[in-house]
């Protein structure tokens, strides 16, 4: 079973999606910020990340640059869930190798489908993600040219 860490600070989006993730037979820890989820990640390396960025104590974006500077944990796929859409933050994503970007409100449905594509290392734009199999990206001396997926903004 694929194990997935979704990092929110609100209760209810993590409840949600953790009964989602566990329905489509999916392991699930929970983070409410970036902070934790460094601490969770330390302990249980996740195949998978769902982000928000707006967040007290350690925003997204804080733990996602983090997460890049480990070798054991730079190629683990993000996929960034957020209410500001794709930008201002879009550049900043996409340098710090978010695999994804999916705006609230979203479809969980469609989430699964992302992660599930993210896992298996491809976007729906064609683009690639970042695969489990690929966690370290210079160990393997490759580019794998990690591009968000065009998913556009979901509604509920």
């Amino acid at each position: 079973m694929p194990r997935i860490l979704i990092v929110d600070d609100d209760a209810n989006i993590r409840a949600i999606l953790r009964y989602r993730f566990e329905k489509e037979d999916f392991t699930v820890d929970l983070a409410e910020n970036g902070a934790d989820a460094l601490r969770r990640v330390d302990v249980q390396t996740p195949d998978l990340i769902i982000l928000d960025l707006m967040m007290p104590e350690m925003d997204g974006l804080e733990f996602l640059s983090a997460l890049r500077s480990g070798p054991r944990t730079d190629g683990i796929p993000v996929i960034v869930l957020t209410a500001l859409g794709r930008d201002p933050y879009g550049n900043q994503t996409n340098e710090l190798g978010a695999t994804d970007v999916v705006t609230k409100p979203f479809s969980p449905r469609h989430l699964v489908e992302q992660v599930r594509k993210a896992l298996n290392g491809k976007c729906g734009d064609g683009g690639h993600a970042v695969s489990p199999v690929n966690h370290n990206r210079e160990q393997h001396g490759l580019d794998v040219g990690v591009r968000p997926c065009d998913n556009g903004v979901l509604t509920a």
